[in-house]
């Protein structure tokens, strides 16, 4: 008898733990499931608006003369909308260019956009390009600067040019190194 009534108690207590482990577990994964849900997912991208400059990063271009051209970008998004803010650096010049522009677009074709610029100068200026994307589910913002080099290049803007399909985005830069020691 005294092995029955032991036999049932160490029952009771195996199936009273076995119910309070499997409750406890199916909160959790429930509970994973939905933070799971309501966490967007990671992004491995860089931040901001999905969309690149497909069209030649330099364009050379002969001083206090009016170049006609067009800047082609591409999304992946398949619809929405695009807000392009045109600002020119000191030296360059829109002309019969519309400063803020909105584009709709329909599929992931890559989009062209005419501009008219001129330089007044030979020299390195930069035409920056602030586009908002708007699409039905987000808004996301990037910046891009289409390089216009009037008179010749030099030889080392000439190493920098882009070549085509390569995704490296060289920057001008200059290192100086030092034989000093730093001493603690």
């Amino acid at each position: 008898m005294k092995f029955l009534y032991c036999s049932l108690k160490s029952g009771f207590v195996l199936f009273v733990f076995s119910v309070l482990i499997l409750g406890c577990v199916e909160k959790s994964v429930a509970r994973s499931a939905a933070t799971a849900e309501s966490t967007p997912p990671i992004k491995t991208a860089k931040p901001g608006a999905a969309i690149k400059l497909v069209s030649d990063s330099l364009l050379s271009v002969v001083a206090n003369e009016v170049v006609h051209t067009d800047i082609v970008l591409q999304t992946s998004e398949p619809s929405g909308e695009l807000i392009i803010d045109f600002s020119a650096t000191q030296g360059l010049s829109l002309e019969n260019t519309i400063t803020s522009q909105t584009i709709k677009f329909h599929a992931s074709s890559p989009i062209k956009i005419p501009i008219v610029v001129k330089a007044l100068s030979d020299g390195r200026y930069y035409l920056n390009l602030r586009i908002k994307l708007n699409n039905a589910a987000t808004a996301s913002v990037r910046n891009l600067a289409l390089i216009i080099q009037a008179g010749p290049l030099s030889e080392k803007a000439s190493r920098v040019q882009k070549i085509a399909g390569e995704n490296v985005i060289v920057l001008p830069a200059q290192e100086t190194i030092s034989s000093n020691k730093l001493s603690r």
